[in-house]
């Protein structure tokens, strides 16, 4: 079985922060019926929603605490 393209990556650049996400999926994974692809993908995605969501003046792991808790799947 042919397996690839489970990695993600975001960039964002606002004014006053700067921010690069990299997520390696994990291509075992399809093993126990988990897409990886769009689980890297998915948390990524929130990763940089919740980044762009706050100003950056506490650094960007507070942002980040809601990206940990959306259902990616």
């Amino acid at each position: 079985v042919e397996r690839g393209g489970e990695d993600a990556v975001f960039t964002l650049s606002k004014p006053d922060l700067s921010a690069l996400g990299v997520a390696d999926g994990v291509g075992g994974w399809a093993e126990d019926g988990i897409d990886a692809a769009a689980y890297s993908r998915g948390f990524m995605r929130a990763c940089q929603e919740a980044i762009e969501s706050t100003d950056g003046s506490e650094g960007v792991l507070p942002g980040l605490e809601p990206a940990a808790i959306v259902p990616w799947h």
